[in-house]
């Protein structure tokens, strides 16, 4: 059985967005690797497995694995810059 979570961040800005060192907290705990950007209206998937990701969606380059598990009740999940500032929480 694929393990198909993932997690889609979106840069809505019109500029290109580094968000090298950042990190996933709350449910689960990735830090996003050097050098990783988001183009200008452009999305980054981070999954639990990416292969099966990957494979699953017909998509390149997802990020992770991460460690932990999404909470389909109910959790948090939050993005943090490289100061460890929320930056985004859902």
């Amino acid at each position: 059985m694929k393990n198909l979570e993932f997690i889609e961040i979106y840069n809505s800005q019109p500029w290109v967005e580094d968000v090298s060192g950042c990190r996933l907290t709350g449910e689960i705990s990735f830090t996003l690797p050097a050098g990783t950007s988001i183009p200008a209206g452009g999305r980054l998937v981070v999954a639990a497995v990416p292969a099966d990701v990957m494979s699953a969606y017909g998509i390149t380059g997802v990020l992770g694995p991460w460690s932990g598990s999404l909470n389909n009740s109910g959790g948090q999940i939050r993005l943090r810059d490289i100061s460890d500032a929320v930056v985004f929480s859902v």
